[in-house]
């Protein structure tokens, strides 16, 4: 699209994206458009920018929907209606993706997004009758509640 086919309105994500319907702007009400029965929701309309700014602060979709007073179905709904609002949307959450990551233990990252398992090799005195031809492999788990871990907590 041209920039004289969309909006232009700027919002927190850019320029808005969506078609003029009259005049240079969009539907929604704060761009400048007026709402006569079509487009989006009211709330969203009100409340788009607010979900944006959550959406950047890392909330998760249950919190960005209680920031626009509505139901985690009703913005799941939105994202699916209006393509521009969820491209926005998911442009938000990923940027407050990029600023969490940097502060999280990065096997954590690693653990839960890729599968990642650290292992480790220790030697371990077992008395016990082995036969010396056959390999004997155990895991083993400790957990003392009463101990301190490494890091000097309880």
């Amino acid at each position: 699209m041209t920039d004289d086919e969309i909006c232009g309105h700027e919002t927190p994500s850019g320029p808005c994206q969506n078609p003029p319907t009259e005049g240079d702007h969009c539907w929604i009400e704060s761009h400048g458009g007026h709402v006569d029965g079509h487009g989006r929701p009211s709330k969203l309309d009100e409340h788009e920018d607010d979900i944006l700014e959550a959406a950047k602060e890392g909330l998760t979709y249950e919190g960005i929907a209680r920031v626009a007073g509505v139901g985690v179905s009703t913005l799941h709904e939105w994202r699916d209606d209006y393509d521009d609002f969820s491209e926005s949307l998911e442009r938000a959450r990923s940027e407050a993706e990029r600023e969490l990551i940097q502060d999280v233990d990065p096997e954590f990252v690693l653990e839960r997004s890729y599968g990642y398992v650290k292992t480790e090799k220790r030697e371990v005195d077992l008395d016990a009758d082995v036969d010396s031809t056959h390999d004997v492999t155990a895991d083993f788990v400790t957990y003392s509640p009463d101990e301190e871990d490494d890091d000097g907590d309880e």
